[in-house]
């Protein structure tokens, strides 16, 4: 079942992202989650395609219960396979909520537009709608984001 969708557009000279595991952020969600990628645009290590750990069976990298700042260290993963996944548009890639993954930052003259959609096993019932209230209540709670912040989440 679709768990999350989510499309990122990765426009030039924009940052990448560090090496994390999705499940750090889904925890309290089923086990079962994996994520489809879609190449809408061609996905190079110059415009800092998605790098993927896939020699990584140790699970889950961080201690329950604690977002950790959702960062991996990479030593911690220094002897284990490491790719970058180079796709044309219309290809796929597909990664379990366990693989530490990465991205560099978008070093070309174009953007880069991927689409990302994590699905869970229908076993484990539908969480879509809860996994976004959860997400709305995290990047808008007063404690944690002032009220001029929230303004510019009108996406949520």
């Amino acid at each position: 079942m679709l768990f999350k969708d989510k499309l990122i557009f990765k426009p030039p000279e924009s940052h990448g992202n560090g090496l994390h595991q999705d499940y750090n952020w889904w925890q309290g969600f089923p086990h079962s989650l994996l994520t489809v990628s879609v190449a809408l645009d061609a996905s190079t290590k110059e415009n800092g395609c998605t790098q993927l750990w896939t020699g990584h069976h140790q699970g889950f990298l961080h201690e329950p219960g604690s977002l950790d700042k959702g960062q991996v260290d990479r030593e911690r993963l220094a002897n284990e396979e490491h790719v970058h996944v180079e796709l044309a548009p219309g290809d796929i890639a597909i990664f379990t909520c366990f693989t530490p993954h990465a991205a560099a930052p978008n070093k070309s003259n174009s953007a880069r537009r991927m689409l990302f959609l994590s699905y869970n096993d229908s076993r484990d019932g539908e969480h879509y709608t809860s996994h976004y209230e959860h997400f709305r209540w995290y990047r808008t709670r007063p404690d944690r984001t002032p009220e001029a912040e929230r303004e510019k989440y009108y996406f949520l």
